[in-house]
């Protein structure tokens, strides 16, 4: 490696970085890459391959919406049902929506390994727990 003297700037391709006495060579500057035909896909410089992977099984579903749907509806419509009046135009159609997604989420677990299930009987019991006091003539009121 020759040495230079200070003040004087070394070549680019064989010079030290500056304050560096006999250290580090200095970068190559950047080269221009050549333009890809025509019609030729863009890839970025360095990009890997694209790869392509089967899944070995369908992604299994992490939850049962329509369980979820009737516990929630059971839920509010039995809490509902417990304010006078109001309870009447809302908690029993609530309890007939929970019923109904109720019984279908209870059916969707069966056949998903009773993901949400726990939420399907509670939507449905409740739901019927607040059509069965709504219906009541002199319960209705309360």
């Amino acid at each position: 490696m020759p040495n230079h003297e200070p003040g004087s700037e070394p070549s680019r391709d064989r010079g030290m970085l500056e304050g560096q006495g006999g250290g580090f060579p200095m970068p190559d500057p950047p080269q221009a890459m050549p333009a890809p035909p025509p019609g030729a896909p863009m890839m970025p410089m360095g990009a890997p391959p694209p790869m392509y992977l089967h899944p070995a099984m369908p992604p299994q579903p992490t939850a049962n919406s329509i369980a979820n749907t009737g516990g929630t509806l059971g839920i509010i419509a039995f809490v509902l049902g417990w304010i006078p009046i109001l309870g009447i135009f809302v908690g029993w159609p609530l309890g007939v929506l929970a019923i109904i997604f109720g019984a279908l989420g209870i059916g969707r677990a069966n056949r998903m390994g009773g993901l949400g299930k726990g939420m399907a009987v509670t939507g449905l019991v409740l739901g019927i727990l607040t059509v069965v006091f709504k219906s009541i003539p002199g319960f209705n009121l309360l």
